[in-house]
């Protein structure tokens, strides 16, 4: 049997510490975000309107014009000239605005 070495991560961002929950809601909430239209992050809760999880859903164009443009450049996205189909990626939300 292989043996798991815990990555050196320190103590604190294990498990759903309250203050690096806090942090990143404090990054989705960031007026100009720093996170790009179709930059992924790891998120567990609901995202706001900026995102979307990434449950493989197909969305509008009209709705998401920004992620439409960005689906055109990443392959991991199917895109028809009016839908966007988001990757299947749990755990994952996308801006998309």
């Amino acid at each position: 049997m292989v043996r798991r070495v815990r990555p050196n991560v320190p103590a604190k961002l294990h498990g759903d510490d309250r203050e690096v929950l806090g942090f990143l809601q404090a990054i989705l909430d960031y007026e100009e975000s720093l996170i790009p239209v179709g930059g992924s992050i790891k998120y567990a809760g609901t995202p706001n309107a900026r995102f979307l999880t990434k449950t493989g859903q197909t969305v509008s164009k009209a709705d998401y014009p920004d992620l439409w443009d960005y689906a055109q450049t990443d392959a991991a996205y199917v895109t028809t000239a009016t839908t966007v189909t988001i990757p299947n990626d749990v755990g994952f939300i996308v801006r998309v605005r």
